[in-house]
């Protein structure tokens, strides 16, 4: 069965590439999301970044106090860069979803 809706959009044959030069600003914007005083309004996305700060504190004490197995270290050190790394990433997608709205027509 077919939808009715995409039909009659065309789909994706007339959407076009975004532009490389708009992303750098959505990147930056996306960088200043990350400042404590930036509303939260995703749940999900706050606890990542709890998630992230928690764990970075684990990686201090045992990168200090060397009281962790030496294999934690590394685990450590993989699960703060992928935290990280996704709350970028929401931020990046959800500074290009408030543009893209923004430029809708009506």
């Amino acid at each position: 069965m077919r939808n009715a809706a995409f039909e009659a959009s065309d789909g994706f044959k007339n959407s076009e590439p975004p532009d490389t030069l708009a992303l750098w600003p959505a990147f930056a914007q996306s960088l200043k999301l990350l400042r404590p005083g930036a509303p939260r309004t995703n749940p999900a996305l706050l606890m990542v970044e709890i998630a992230a700060i928690v764990t970075t504190s684990f990686l201090l004490y045992a990168a200090i106090c060397k009281a962790h197995h030496p294999q934690s270290l590394p685990y450590l050190i993989s699960l703060d860069f992928w935290l990280v790394l996704g709350v970028l990433a929401t931020n990046f997608v959800t500074v290009l979803t408030r543009s893209a709205t923004a430029q809708l027509p009506g």
